[in-house]
């Protein structure tokens, strides 16, 4: 495969993938983003549709670090544990 660039993302500071077919990348404001499959609310903007480009995951600030468990499709950031198909983030 051959790396691309995606249009909109011009401050990205690390990236990960739950399964594949979804990214998530933080951006130096430490907000999160997130493209690519929506299956189950996994892009977490409130809707369960795809998007080829990136959508702010909603109720996440202050995102330092990222890391992805892709057989569970949970991302996990500093302070917190969000998962594919919640409505909100779960714990602190």
């Amino acid at each position: 495969m051959t790396p691309v660039v995606v249009l909109g993302i011009s401050t990205a500071k690390s990236i990960e993938t739950t399964n594949g077919s979804t990214v998530y990348t933080t951006l130096v404001n430490q907000t999160l983003i997130a493209w690519g499959e929506g299956t189950d609310g996994d892009l977490g903007n409130g809707t369960a549709a795809s998007s080829a480009a990136p959508v702010l995951v909603r109720g996440l600030n202050g995102v330092r670090q990222i890391s992805a468990a892709p057989a569970t499709r949970s991302l996990s950031w500093l302070t917190g544990l969000w998962k594919a198909g919640e409505t909100a983030p779960m714990g602190n």
